[in-house]
């Protein structure tokens, strides 16, 4: 049972099927996706991490799709993988250090990895209508991000990190479940909008009043 995909495999031009079921690979290069003839990929009862499982389980046409626009975001600096039905943010995109924008709206995605925190130059990021319910202290090394769209999650706690976020411009909140914001909040000097109807706050943060 083999657990890594040997490089060489990606220079069979003329392969049409692969078969790599009954293993023990977690990662699936994105390089395959651009295999010229290959239209099949048999890949059950393995141990995938990346991408995740929610992709996998696709067709094999439509998972070809979505590793061919993650490997051009590696390039372009841009990815969106809105309404994908996404379950998780997997290491094919957190790779991707030169995103400068990254939507990942209107999936299933429950929670953020730590290593968020490699994209270094991310400037905005779009996580509308997912299942988060709070965000990973990690997401403070983000230092250049200017937009985050967090509105229709299941948010109940948003935590002081958010306030070091110190070129926030935009800050979206609207239908969560939050009762509270952070006295954090206060202290970003950038912000320009910020948005938070439709929760269950009762008081504001000191800095607002």
């Amino acid at each position: 049972k083999i657990q890594t995909l040997p490089v060489d495999l990606l220079l069979l031009s003329s392969l049409e099927s692969l078969n790599v079921s009954d293993n023990h690979l977690a990662t699936l290069y994105l390089e395959v996706a651009f295999m010229p003839k290959l239209t099949e990929i048999l890949r059950e009862d393995n141990d995938w991490r990346s991408p995740h499982m929610s992709i996998i389980n696709l067709p094999t046409p439509d998972m070809l799709d979505y590793m061919k626009e993650v490997h051009a975001a590696h390039a372009s600096g841009v990815l969106k993988l809105n309404n994908r039905r996404m379950q998780a943010v997997t290491p094919d995109i957190t790779l991707a250090e030169n995103l400068r924008v990254l939507d990942l709206s209107r999936n299933l995605i429950d929670q953020l990895p730590n290593d968020i925190s490699a994209l270094q130059i991310l400037e905005e990021l779009y996580l509308r209508e997912n299942r988060l319910t709070t965000l990973p202290w990690e997401l403070g090394g983000l230092h250049l991000l200017t937009w985050l769209d967090l509105g229709q999650n299941k948010m109940v706690e948003l935590p002081g990190v958010v306030g070091t976020l110190s070129q926030l411009q935009g800050l979206l909140l609207d239908k969560n479940g939050l009762a509270k914001l952070p006295n954090s909040i206060g202290d970003l000097p950038q912000l320009e909008r910020l948005v938070f109807d439709s929760n269950n706050l009762v008081t504001l943060p000191p800095g607002f009043v």
